[in-house]
């Protein structure tokens, strides 16, 4: 069919052959019409990719930025599993008095304070669990107001001089 689909196409294209221009000498007038040939639609074009898309919330691997509801503080956090399951215990953590458990809910216990998460980002992916917790550090001590303990040992000097922050 790709055959006859090509040789109808060569011969649309046609010279209307000897013309006549205004200032009365004869020019050559070529007109073509090219149609093109196109596939019929399959199902196959309607489902070509099977694969459903993964929610950020699902995905492992996520550095995330929870705001304090009540003050202009920012959590970071990171977390190997989905961080729609590291949301529920962080909830938890809070519902259930467990301040010892992470700096989100000793502030969230100790200050009286609401999480606002509705507002939360997940600022990257990372699957490697070194380069992860160097992210992670890299937002905590890159960004000013902080609930989290800024480390100097995961966020070694030669960064802080190299990026300029003390």
């Amino acid at each position: 069919m790709l055959q006859s689909a090509l040789e109808v196409n060569q011969r649309r294209v046609q010279f209307s052959g000897l013309g006549v221009s205004q200032d009365g000498k004869a020019s050559a007038v070529i007109t073509s019409t090219v149609s093109f040939f196109k596939p019929m639609r399959t199902i196959g074009d309607k489902l070509r990719n099977g694969k459903d898309l993964v929610h950020p919330c699902d995905r492992q691997g996520a550095i995330y930025c929870v705001p304090c509801g009540d003050c202009d503080q920012k959590y970071f956090g990171e977390t190997k599993m989905s961080f729609k399951k590291r949301k529920k215990e962080h909830i938890s953590y809070i519902k259930h008095f467990y301040p010892e458990k992470s700096a989100l809910a000793a502030h969230a216990l100790e200050l009286e304070h609401r999480m606002n998460w509705s507002k939360t980002q997940i600022v990257a992916f990372e699957n490697d669990f070194r380069r992860r917790r160097f992210t992670e550090s890299f937002f905590i001590n890159s960004t000013p107001n902080v609930i989290n303990e800024k480390s100097s040992d995961l966020f070694p000097k030669i960064c802080r001089a190299t990026f300029g922050y003390n």
